[in-house]
C-alpha cells in the first residue's frame, strides 16, 4: 500500500519533513563561538551533562567543542561515555578532536581509553598530537600494561606512537620494560629496549649485564639496539670506579709473560681481575691479561665478544693475544666473533694474522657456515679473506661450499666457486654438475669463476659432459662480457687439449 493511500491528507509526510526547532542554549555564543572555560563553569548548572552529550553530536563545530569542554569540566568520562568520545577523536575538525582529548582525561575505563589515544597518536594536527601524552598520563599507571602490550608492532610505528607515550611515565615505565626484554616476541624485545634507551643513560647503567646478554639475541634488530646501548654507556655513562688491583705476577706490566710463568702462577690468576686488566691503559698489561684468560679455559660469551673487539686494539701484542684467546670461542657468539678475526687474518703484523687464522681453524666445521655468510659482504677486507680461509679449511668446508652454489646472493655463489677451485681435486670434480650450472648465471663474475673452475676439472670429469665443448664455444663467441669470453677461450683450449 502506498503512502498516499495510507495518509490521504499528506499530513504525515509534512510532519516528517518539517525541521525540528534548533536547541537553544542558555549561554550566549554557545552555537557560534569557542567559549572560555570560566564562562562555561559559570553556567554549569544550565549545561547539564545529558544535554552536553546530546550537543556533542550536533553538526556545528562550536557546539561540539563547547559541549565537550563542559563535559570535561564536569568530571571524568565514564565507561558508557567513552565510545562516543572515541568517535569524536576522529572528527574532521582538529578543534573537536582536541576537545575530545581533554574530555578523556582521568577516564574511568583505562584500557579502551589508552587504546583510543594510541590510535590518535598519528594525528596530523600538531596541537592535537602534543596533547595526547598529557591525556595518557592522566589515566595513571593503569595505562602502562596496555602500552607495553602495544609494543608488538613495527619499530617505525612504535617510535611514533607507543614509545613516546611510555617514556612520559619516566621511572614508572622502567620495570615493565625490563620484564618485556624477556618476551618471546622479537618486536616486543626490540621496542622495549628502544624505549629503555630513550629513558636515559642512568637506567642503562643499572641494566648493563642484561644489555650485554642481548648482544647475542637471535633477532638482528635487538642485537643492533643492544650494541647501540653499550656504545651509549661507553661514551656517556658514568665512569666506573674500579678498585685498584694488584698485578698477578711480577713484570706483568713490563714484559710479555710466557706460558710457563702463567702456569706457575696458578690460583693467582682470577677471571674477574684479568678481565679488568684487559681495559688497562698499558698495552703490555692488556696483552698479558688476554693471555692469562686464555690459560683459564674457554672464554664465556661476554668476554669472547670483548676479545673480538680487542682484535682491533692499537697494540699488535694485544691483538695477537686476544685472537689466541678466541681459539675456544662459544658457538653462540661465533657469528659475531668471526668477522673481526677474518679481518685480523690479514693483519700487517704476521704474528697477529697467524693467531687469527689459528683461532678460526680451531673452530673447524663450525666456522664454515659463518665464513660463507661473509662471502656476501661487499667489503673486500671481509669477503676476500673469508674465501681464502674457507679454502684453507679444505675438505671440512666442501659440503657447505657445494650447497652455497645454490645461494640466492651472487657474491656468495662467487665465493663458493673460488673456494672450491682453490681446493680442487676430487671435491671440485664431485661438484662438477653444479659448477657447470653456473655457466648460465646472470652475474658476469660468477660465470667467469665457473669457467675457471671447469678449467681445473680432471679430463675424465669433462668427458662426462658431452655438450661442454659446444657450450664453451657458444660462450666464447656470444657472451656479452669480455672477461667471460676471455675465460671461456682459455677453458675451451684446455678442454680441447685433454679430450
Amino acid at each position: 500500500m502506498s503512502n498516499s493511500s495510507a495518509d490521504p491528507s499528506g499530513q504525515g509526510l509534512k510532519a516528517r519533513t518539517e525541521l525540528r526547532p534548533a536547541t537553544v542554549f542558555a549561554v550566549e555564543g554557545f552555537e557560534s563561538d569557542l567559549l572560555p572555560e570560566e564562562l562555561l563553569r559559570k553556567h554549569a548548572k544550565s549545561l547539564t551533562r545529558p544535554a552536553m552529550w546530546a550537543a556533542a553530536q550536533d553538526g556545528r563545530i562550536p557546539v561540539k567543542v563547547n559541549a565537550l569542554a563542559s563535559i570535561a569540566l564536569g568530571g571524568p568520562a565514564s565507561a558508557a561515555e567513552l565510545p562516543l568520545l572515541s568517535v569524536l577523536l576522529k572528527d574532521t575538525s582538529a578543534s573537536v578532536r582536541l576537545a575530545a582529548l581533554k574530555a578523556m582525561h582521568n577516564c574511568q575505563d583505562v584500557e579502551p581509553a589508552t587504546v583510543a589515544l594510541l590510535g590518535a597518536c598519528l594525528d596530523r594536527d600538531p596541537q592535537v598530537a602534543r596533547a595526547i601524552p598529557a591525556a595518557v598520563l592522566s589515566l595513571g599507571a593503569g595505562a602502562l600494561p596496555v602500552l607495553i602490550r602495544h609494543l608488538r608492532i613495527d619499530s617505525e610505528l612504535a617510535d611514533r606512537t607507543t614509545i613516546p607515550l611510555l617514556i612520559q611515565f619516566g621511572e614508572a615505565a622502567r620495570q615493565p620494560l625490563l620484564l618485556a626484554l624477556s618476551h618471546p616476541d622479537a618486536q616486543m624485545r626490540a621496542n622495549s629496549l628502544a624505549a629503555l634507551i630513550s629513558l636515559g643513560n642512568e637506567g642503562l647503567e643499572a641494566m648493563s649485564a642484561r644489555i650485554r646478554a642481548l648482544v647475542s639475541d637471535p633477532d638482528a634488530a635487538v642485537r643492533a639496539l643492544a650494541r647501540q646501548a653499550l656504545a651509549i654507556l661507553a661514551r656517556f655513562g658514568k665512569p666506573m670506579l674500579i678498585e685498584a688491583r694488584a698485578l698477578p705476577l711480577d713484570g706483568f706490566a713490563e714484559t710479555l709473560v710466557d706460558d710457563a710463568a702463567l702456569k706457575k702462577a696458578g690460583k693467582a690468576l682470577e677471571t674477574t681481575a684479568l678481565h679488568a686488566l684487559t681495559r688497562d691503559g698499558r698495552g703490555v698489561v692488556r696483552a698479558n691479561a688476554w693471555h692469562g684468560l686464555a690459560t683459564l679455559g674457554p672464554l664465556p660469551a661476554d668476554l669472547a665478544l670483548e676479545a673480538a673487539v680487542a682484535c682491533k686494539d692499537a697494540e699488535a701484542d694485544v691483538r695477537r693475544e686476544a685472537a689466541l684467546a678466541l681459539r675456544k670461542c662459544p658457538a653462540i657468539v661465533l657469528g659475531h666473533v668471526l668477522p673481526p678475526l677474518v679481518i685480523a687474518s690479514r693483519d700487517a703484523d704476521k704474528t697477529v694474522a697467524q693467531a687469527a687464522r689459528q683461532a678460526i681453524f680451531s673452530q673447524g666445521k663450525q666456522a664454515v657456515s659463518h665464513l660463507i655468510e661473509l662471502f656476501g659482504e661487499r667489503d673486500g677486507r671481509v669477503h676476500e679473506p673469508a674465501v681464502a680461509l674457507a679454502t684453507a679449511l679444505d675438505h671440512d668446508a666442501v659440503p657447505a661450499l657445494v650447497e652455497a652454489l645454490d645461494a640466492p646472493l651472487p657474491l656468495v655463489r662467487l665465493g663458493a666457486l673460488q673456494a672450491l677451485t682453490g681446493i680442487g681435486g676430487k671435491a671440485l670434480d664431485h661438484a662438477a654438475a653444479k659448477v657447470l650450472a653456473q655457466l648460465t648465471n646472470s652475474h658476469d663474475p660468477v660465470r667467469a669463476a665457473a669457467l675457471r673452475a671447469i678449467e681445473q676439472l680432471e679430463p675424465a670429469t669433462c668427458k662426462k659432459f658431452p655438450a661442454l665443448r659446444s657450450q664453451l664455444l657458444q660462450i666464447w663467441r656470444a657472451d656479452a662480457s669480455l672477461v667471460v669470453r676471455q675465460a671461456a677461450e682459455k677453458t675451451l683450449a684446455r678442454v680441447q687439449a685433454v679430450s
